[in-house]
């Protein structure tokens, strides 16, 4: 991306949104890298987020 040249190449970018589990105590946005190009994070983060609620 370049700012200068706004018409050059872009990308796509996947994300996804989780409503906030206690509105009222949300902060703000949380982005997550889950590594690199082998992981899709828009399949793996409503796994790791089903986990975290059950633990």
């Amino acid at each position: 991306m370049n700012y200068a040249q706004a018409t050059g190449e872009s990308f796509s970018l996947a994300l996804i949104k989780h409503q906030a589990q206690d509105p009222g105590s949300r902060i703000g946005t949380l982005f997550w890298n889950p590594g690199g190009p082998a992981d899709a994070g828009t399949a793996y983060l409503p796994i790791a987020i089903d986990h975290r609620k059950s633990s």
